[in-house]
């Protein structure tokens, strides 16, 4: 654990804010000691008051673990960019150690582990005692290449999604896109396999408070409708003009790689009023039907640049993807049926098989180099299938 202090006034320190990278509250001795009368206010996450009145404070301190996590915090929410600071600002950074709560319950993990294990072989023996080898090996030999070629997609688009917070479609269908699959099976399969898991993910958003409701009206009914109108749009050009639709889906996928980017050298963020929140929820939900992937980098980042707090950008956006991808799900299944399920299973496992590493992602890499990385990789794919197909 690391401590960052960012002194705003070196003279007189009467007041000093202390902000955690996690809901465990940290004690800074050091700061104790050197001001003793100086009063120190905890930022909740619940509790906006003291962040949004923070030029009222002479220090702010920072307790974390990686530092970009530091530099985004101050550049979203308090709309400073370390990088760019005059040189009047005081920064220091020092190590900080804490205490291990889990030492010493080394075997309670052991025997956890035994038991998962034991579990596992008692369920395969008694269920191969029901099913017959053979008709395994039958039923493995049925399953289609693609499935396991999915399997691969749904892992890498998970992992980038647990980097980024966004992605998962983007990657996803421009992947598809190279494999010569179908467009109405490539989103159909997406937000079908996306459906799952903004569903968890938005009901955590919402138990924990973090959903704007009134922004959720403004932007899930409309990206409802506009899910609805992209997924029947991309089903027509799909089996009609489908060789001339590639390429521009293709674009469609480029564009938004080049938001990523962006967004990945963008300075400083200004709070603005924002304008049209049901045209930015028709426009996200119209072109995530459409070329499989786009609600967040269209949505999310739109609002993030605006300088609308993180905490309920991402709830919200969350909570609203899960409508989007449903309505989307619904219009896809009711024209297609389950002709592609390979691709769907293949996905939801690849991307479990992820969530795990992916969570351990999150926050590891740089922000501004995941974003590059991404885009590129998504630019680079979207160029092949252009000159191909031109």
């Amino acid at each position: 654990m690391y401590q960052l202090i960012y002194s705003l006034n070196k003279k007189k320190v009467k007041r000093i804010l202390v902000i955690n990278e996690t809901d465990q509250e940290i004690s800074s001795p050091k700061i104790e000691q050197q001001y003793p009368k100086a009063t120190i206010v905890h930022y909740d996450e619940n509790n906006f008051t003291a962040l949004n009145n923070y030029h009222s404070f002479d220090i702010l301190v920072f307790n974390f673990c990686q530092l970009h996590w530091v530099k985004d915090f101050l550049a979203q929410k308090l709309s400073i960019d370390l990088e760019t600071e005059e040189t009047n600002y005081h920064l220091e950074l020092t190590k900080q150690h804490q205490s291990n709560p889990t030492k010493g319950l080394g075997y309670i993990k052991v025997i956890r582990n035994s038991s998962i294990l034991f579990f596992v072989f008692f369920f395969g023996y008694s269920l191969s005692t029901l099913i017959p080898i053979e008709n395994v090996n039958d039923f493995v030999v049925q399953i289609p290449n693609e499935f396991y070629i999915m399997l691969a997609v749904g892992f890498f688009a998970q992992l980038v999604d647990g980097a980024l917070g966004l992605g998962y479609g983007m990657t996803s269908a421009a992947a598809m896109m190279s494999m010569g699959i179908k467009l109405p099976a490539i989103s159909g399969s997406i937000h079908t396999a996306e459906m799952f898991s903004s569903a968890v993910s938005g009901y955590s958003h919402y138990r924990f408070g973090n959903v704007n409701k009134k922004m959720l009206v403004w932007l899930a009914i409309p990206g409802v409708v506009g899910a609805v109108l992209g997924s029947l749009f991309v089903i027509y050009i799909g089996e009609e003009y489908e060789y001339y639709a590639y390429p521009f889906v293709a674009l469609y996928l480029a564009l938004i790689a080049i938001r990523l980017f962006a967004l990945a050298f963008k300075k400083k963020v200004v709070r603005k009023k924002i304008k049209k929140l049901s045209f930015l929820g028709f426009s996200g939900g119209f072109f995530d039907a459409f070329g499989g992937g786009g609600w967040g980098p269209i949505v999310t980042s739109t609002l993030l640049t605006k300088g609308r707090n993180s905490k309920y950008v991402i709830g919200t956006v969350s909570l609203a993807e899960f409508f989007v991808t449903f309505a989307a799900t619904m219009t896809f299944f009711t024209s297609l049926g389950v002709e592609y399920w390979y691709i769907v299973l293949g996905l939801i496992i690849g991307g479990m098989i992820a969530a795990p590493f992916a969570a351990k992602l999150a926050g590891k890499l740089p922000q501004k180099i995941a974003y590059i990385l991404v885009a590129l990789l998504v630019i680079i794919s979207s160029i092949r299938i252009i000159i191909k197909m031109v």
